[in-house]
């Protein structure tokens, strides 16, 4: 993935509501952990709406990728460090944690 573009839809719901977003940390941490050189966050189709949902974790400045590619760190773990963040995504519990440099505390949303 490193190599090409790609673009990352936020996780629909799957009961005909577009929102609340059902897992915006999750969508975030994973696009900072696939995204290569060229990738885009956004939405998909959503219908005839011009009200769209901004999750508080877009607002932030993660830096730029330090390793290009994730790493798993033990199974079903995977973290790449930027150069203001560390994000990791645990896929076996489906928990992010995204760790600002220099803190020991994950970002709370």
């Amino acid at each position: 993935l490193p190599q090409i573009p790609i673009l990352l839809s936020f996780t629909r719901n799957d009961n005909d509501e577009q929102f609340p977003l059902p897992s915006p940390i999750q969508d975030i941490a994973t696009f900072l952990l696939v995204r290569g050189e060229y990738a885009w966050m956004g939405y998909g189709w959503l219908g005839c709406t011009s009200s769209y949902e901004r999750p508080d974790a877009l607002m932030h400045d993660y830096g730029e990728p330090v390793d290009k590619i994730c790493y798993e760190t033990k199974p079903g773990v995977f973290t790449r460090k930027w150069t203001k963040s560390i994000i990791t995504m645990d896929c076996n519990t489906w928990t992010p944690n995204i760790t600002l440099v220099g803190s020991d505390d994950p970002l709370q949303f």
